[in-house]
């Protein structure tokens, strides 16, 4: 079976079960539901892709619980999440479905148990620093101290994961790392996702303001260079914009106009992609076009580099790569 016939057969076993792992949770027969079902729920979900997830959550809004589709925050994986999501069913008062792990309404109420050792969240120490567009975060709890760097690691993720989301932790954090000792005046969770949600509005696109953010600098060659980019400039705001087609442009060449040019990529675009960075080095000019691969926009993008005789690359870049540099 090919990708797409894999979902829908995982969707289709998932439609004959739904209701009764429902009916066990709301009844709190929780081990029962867990014995019964997760074994299959794991099997099942291999056969579309063994490096995938899932997770339970209990969900405040219409529905009572979300599925959740998970890619491990590994950013290859996320257009296959994405893909797996989009194929489930429409959400009814049991079950909504997500590609990310949805922040907890309470981080402070949940206990991690792992190898026998309870880490209460509200014990979590955390300190940040602003990146401006992103935050730099370290985790400390008191009861790291029996677990290996990996784990510590591991754990460390896991308590951002619940205090922000995951879609926000991919999207607004920068380096996240376990601390070996207290930081010097610490915040808790709570404290981490404020200071993350005020990061965003800075970025929050509203109407009649510019969705970009102008970045400059100098490269390591001494070469100065100018940026526009749309912020957050990550995989997980798009996950299934996964080939980037660049078009070059020197501005000392004459016609046609750069303006010109970027309005008839925006067209080229339509409703397909993103146009996501302007780069400026020098008298030569990068436009970074995220683009779906099952649709036209990456061939009209290229038929147009063509008749303007400007240089243009295509490739698959699912985890945005190739303006990593800009991020």
């Amino acid at each position: 079976m090919d990708e797409a016939q894999r979902i829908e057969a995982f969707w289709q076993w998932w439609g004959r079960h739904a209701g009764p792992l429902a009916s066990l949770l709301d009844s709190g027969a929780e081990e029962a539901a867990v014995r019964t079902f997760g074994p299959l729920l794991t099997e099942h979900l291999e056969q579309v892709d063994p490096r995938l997830g899932y997770r339970i959550d209990d969900n405040a809004g219409r529905s009572r619980r979300t599925l959740t589709i998970s890619a491990h925050g590994q950013p290859w994986l996320m257009p296959l999440a994405r893909r797996v999501r989009d194929g489930a069913p429409a959400p009814d008062r049991h079950w909504s479905y997500s590609n990310f792990i949805k922040r907890s309404p309470d981080p402070m109420a949940v206990t991690f148990a792992v190898d026998g050792v309870s880490l209460e969240l509200r014990e979590t120490q955390v300190a940040y620093r602003d990146m401006a567009r992103r935050v730099d975060v370290g985790v400390w709890h008191p009861h790291f101290g029996p677990f290996s760097a990996e784990q510590r690691a591991s754990l460390a993720e896991a308590m951002v994961d619940i205090a922000l989301g995951e879609e926000h932790v991919q999207c607004w954090v920068g380096e996240l790392a376990a601390l070996d000792e207290p930081a010097e005046d610490p915040t808790d969770l709570l404290g981490l996702r404020r200071f993350v949600d005020d990061v965003r509005t800075r970025f929050v696109e509203l109407p009649d303001v510019s969705p970009w953010t102008v970045i400059q600098g100098t490269r390591y060659d001494g070469r100065e260079l100018h940026a526009r980019i749309r912020v957050p400039l990550c995989v997980a705001r798009e996950p299934l914009l996964e080939k980037v087609v660049t078009i070059r442009m020197r501005l000392d060449g004459g016609s046609p106009e750069p303006d010109e040019v970027e309005e008839l990529i925006g067209e080229a675009i339509d409703a397909d992609g993103e146009l996501v960075a302007v780069e400026t080095l020098g008298a030569l000019r990068t436009w970074y076009c995220y683009v779906r691969p099952d649709t036209g926009a990456a061939q009209r993008l290229l038929d147009l580099a063509g008749a303007a005789g400007l240089p243009v690359e295509a490739a698959n870049d699912p985890t945005w790569e190739v303006v990593a540099h800009l991020s």
